[in-house]
């Protein structure tokens, strides 16, 4: 299995089953952590924040915040998924929120907040789109690019903020790094680590984890 193929069965792992082909799924062995953590949930489960974890709603979104910039703002040096529109109405427009950082350095009021608010069914559209576009790039990009040190400097002057002042840290923590880590840690490194505290938080709403 070379790079490119071991990326995408990976991004399988994290996304809705949908979101890939056949032979992807097989590749990933036909498991995926968003059917399984979402097996048997109804919309309060999801948007619930027991013991003052975050809600699974927050993680979906948070997850799919950081693959939209990581891969749109700072690899392609492309526009965001949440900046283009779906039948004329964009994305964030659809979402019902007023928010559009990544959720690092939310505090537990601004997390319940998000997960009230929040249009699950669009969120879970947003996460798809998001998904299918960073499979359908990667499927063509260039992966011995990805060596390089992409400018990220001038890509998130030219982009709008993706964090408050709680989260400064994190664009200063992305400059410096190669395409190849930008393209594993943020998106698929840091999904499995999200969807495991998202099992953290089914469980404690008493859901068996499957």
């Amino acid at each position: 299995m070379d790079a490119r193929a071991l990326f995408l069965a990976d991004h399988t792992r994290i996304h809705a089953s949908g979101t890939s082909t056949i032979a992807e799924l097989s590749a990933a062995g036909g498991f995926t952590m968003q059917d399984d953590t979402l097996k048997r949930l109804e919309e309060p489960d999801l948007r619930a924040s027991p013991d003052g974890l975050c809600s699974i709603v927050w993680h979906l979104w948070h997850m799919t915040r950081i693959e939209d910039v990581v891969v749109n703002t700072l690899l392609r040096d492309a526009p965001e998924i949440l900046d283009r529109a779906t039948g004329g109405v964009p994305w964030l427009a659809r979402l019902g929120v007023d928010v559009r950082l990544v959720g690092t350095g939310d505090t537990d009021d601004e997390v319940r907040a998000f997960s009230e608010r929040v249009d699950l069914s669009v969120l879970l559209e947003y996460r798809d789109a998001v998904g299918r576009e960073t499979r359908a790039w990667v499927q063509d990009a260039d992966f011995d690019a990805l060596d390089a040190v992409p400018d990220l400097e001038a890509h998130f002057a030219a982009a709008p903020p993706i964090v408050g002042e709680r989260a400064r840290w994190l664009p200063r923590f992305y400059i410096g790094k190669s395409g190849a880590f930008l393209l594993t840690f943020p998106v698929t490194n840091h999904g499995f680590m999200h969807w495991a505290e998202a099992r953290v938080t089914r469980g404690r709403l008493g859901h068996r984890n499957p």
